[in-house]
C-alpha cells in the first residue's frame, strides 16, 4: 500500500489512491490489496472483481467524517426507499469474488455529529436525509463470491454491513461493535441474497443483530452459526422487510444476551411467503421476550415496480432446544413470547420443543387483561411489544393452524397474575408434556377460546389442583391428558 502513495497517518485523506490501487489489480490478474500497520483516513472505497482488502495487525480503515467523501451508490433497481449502501465507506456493485480479510479495524466514524441523526436534525434537514445520509459500513450489492474474514468492524453511520441481492456469501470470524444508539445501527443485514453462510462472530448491535431481509428478492438458503449476538433491539430478526420472503433459513448454537427485546423474530409484513425456518440450540440470556412471530399487512414497497401484496404466510417453522433467561429490559410492560396471524392469515405448522424459559421480569399483579383487550393491529410496526400487556406470561398465541409446543417449560414469580398461556383462534394445536414452575396467584393455567382439536398435556408444580385450563368459550374437540412425567 505504501509504495502506491498512501499514507497511513490518520489524517491523509487516501480515497484516490486507494481507489486507484484497486482499478489496478482489477485490470490486472486481480490479487490482494495489503494495509499493514497504521491508520488510514478514506472515503468510499469501490472494490472491484477478483481483488480482496487485507487488513494487517494494528492496520485501520477509517470513514471520513465528511459526506462528501462518499459518492452516492445509486440503487440496483428503480427506488426511492430502498434501505442499501447508499452511502458507504466500502462499496461493490455487481462484482465477482470479492472480499475482505485480516485481523485489522474498519472504524466508520459513524459518532461523528456529521452522521448522527440528531444533530442532523438539529441542523434543519428533512426527515428522509436524516435517515438516508448517513454512511454505511460495507455494502455488497448484487455481488457473487463474496468474503468477509477476520476483521474488526465498528462505528458505522448506518447499518455495519449490507448483503444486498448477492449469491455464495461467507462471513467468518468476525467482530462487529456498531454501538452508537442512534437507531438502525445493525450489525450485519442481509438482503434478498442466497447461499450465505454466517458463523463465529460476535455482534454487538445499537438495533437488530443479525437481520435477513427480502425486499425485492428471496432471502433463502442462509446458515448462522456459532455467533454471539447483544442488541438493543432483536438477536436474529427476520424482517421487516418482507415482499419476497423467506426460504431455507438454518440458525443454530449461538448466544443471545442482554438483548432488550425478543430474541428470536420471525416477521412477515409485505406480502411475502416465510417457509422452513429452523432455530437449534440457542442460549439466551438477559432478553425481553424468546420468541416472536407475526404476520401483518404493512404492504410496503421498495422498488418503483412492485404492487402492494395481500398478507403473506408463515409456515414450516421449527425451533427447538432453547435455553432462555428473561429479564426486565427498558420496557416494564407485562409481555411474553408471541406469535400472531392475522383473521384468515393463519401461522402454520410451527414446530416448538425442548425449551426452558425462566422469566425473571417483575410479576404482573394488576388486572389480568383478557382476549377482547389484545387488538388486531395489523398496520401497526411488527415489535414484540406491540401489544401491550398480555394476558399470558408464556405464550400468547393468536390466528394458528398446526402448532405444537412438546416439552417446553416455564419458571414463572410466585405472584404471577396471568395466564401462562393465552390460545385464540387455532385449530390443530398439541401442548404435550408442557410444564408450569411456580405457585401463581391464579388457579387457571390456560386460557382456551375458538380452538378447534386440541391435546393439551399440562403439568403445574406445585400442583394448583385439576381446573388449570380456562375456557372461554367456542370450543370443540379439546383432549385433557395427564402428562406423562
Amino acid at each position: 500500500m505504501t509504495d502506491r502513495g498512501v499514507i497511513g497517518d490518520g489524517s491523509t485523506l487516501n480515497t484516490a489512491a486507494i481507489n486507484k490501487a484497486v482499478d489496478e489489480i482489477a485490470q490486472g490478474a486481480g490479487g490482494t490489496l495489503v494495509f499493514p500497520a497504521g491508520c488510514y483516513l478514506t472515503g468510499t472505497i469501490y472494490l472491484k472483481s477478483g481483488v480482496k482488502l487485507r487488513l494487517e495487525k494494528d492496520a485501520t480503515i477509517l470513514g471520513s467524517p465528511n459526506l462528501v467523501d462518499y459518492p452516492e451508490n445509486q440503487p440496483p433497481r428503480p427506488s426511492k426507499t430502498l434501505e442499501f449502501g447508499r452511502y458507504s465507506l466500502i462499496y461493490a456493485d455487481r462484482q465477482r469474488d470479492v472480499g475482505i480479510e485480516g485481523v485489522g479495524t474498519i472504524d466508520g466514524q459513524g459518532d461523528n455529529p456529521n452522521f448522527v441523526k440528531k444533530d442532523l436534525k438539529a441542523l434543519g434537514w428533512n426527515a428522509r436525509d436524516v435517515y438516508l445520509k448517513r454512511p454505511f459500513g460495507i455494502c455488497f450489492a448484487g455481488c457473487k463470491g463474496v468474503s468477509v474474514r477476520g476483521v474488526h468492524l465498528r462505528n458505522a453511520g448506518f447499518w455495519m454491513e449490507d448483503y444486498l441481492d448477492c449469491d455464495q456469501v461467507n462471513v467468518d470470524g468476525i467482530l462487529v461493535q456498531n454501538l452508537n444508539d442512534d437507531a438502525n445501527n445493525d450489525g450485519i443485514d442481509v438482503d434478498g441474497s442466497q447461499n450465505v453462510t454466517i458463523t463465529n462472530s460476535e455482534f454487538e448491535a445499537a438495533d437488530d443483530g443479525i437481520c435477513l431481509k427480502s425486499s425485492y428478492s428471496q432471502c433463502r438458503n442462509v446458515h448462522i452459526s456459532h455467533c454471539k449476538i447483544q442488541s438493543t433491539c432483536n438477536g436474529i430478526k427476520l424482517g421487516t422487510a418482507s415482499y419476497a420472503g423467506f426460504s431455507k433459513i438454518y440458525a443454530s448454537d449461538c448466544l443471545i444476551h442482554d438483548t432488550y427485546l425478543a430474541g428470536i423474530a420471525l416477521e412477515i409484513v409485505d406480502g411475502g411467503r416465510m417457509d422452513g425456518v429452523t432455530v437449534n440450540r440457542v442460549r439466551m440470556d438477559g432478553i425481553g421476550a424468546p420468541i416472536f412471530m407475526r404476520i401483518g399487512d404493512l404492504g410496503r414497497r421498495w422498488l418503483t415496480e412492485q404492487v402492494k401484496q395481500s398478507p403473506g404466510s408463515i409456515r414450516n417453522i421449527s425451533i427447538s432446544n432453547i435455553d432462555a433467561t428473561v429479564n426486565q429490559g427498558p420496557d416494564s410492560r407485562p409481555m411474553a413470547c408471541s406469535i400472531t396471524g392475522l383473521p384468515g392469515h393463519d401461522v402454520e405448522n410451527t414446530d416448538i420443543r425442548n425449551v426452558r424459559i425462566d422469566d425473571r421480569r417483575v410479576p404482573y399483579s394488576s388486572k389480568r387483561r383478557t382476549f377482547d383487550d389484545v387488538q388486531e393491529l395489523p398496520r401497526a410496526y411488527p415489535e414484540y411489544s406491540m401489544f401491550g400487556a398480555l394476558p399470558a406470561c408464556g405464550f400468547f398465541l393468536r390466528h394458528l393452524t398446526g402448532v405444537s409446543l412438546k416439552d417446553v417449560s416455564i419458571q414463572e414469580s410466585d405472584i404471577e397474575n396471568r395466564y401462562t398461556v393465552a390460545i385464540d383462534d387455532a385449530n390443530r394445536i398439541l401442548l404435550d408434556r408442557f410444564s408450569i414452575l411456580g405457585s401463581k396467584s391464579i388457579s387457571q393455567s390456560i386460557a382456551i377460546r375458538n380452538i378447534h382439536t386440541a391435546e393439551l398435556s399440562v403439568r403445574h408444580l406445585p400442583d394448583m389442583g385439576p381446573e388449570i385450563i380456562e375456557d372461554d368459550g367456542g370450543n370443540s374437540n379439546i383432549k385433557i391428558k395427564s402428562p406423562k412425567l
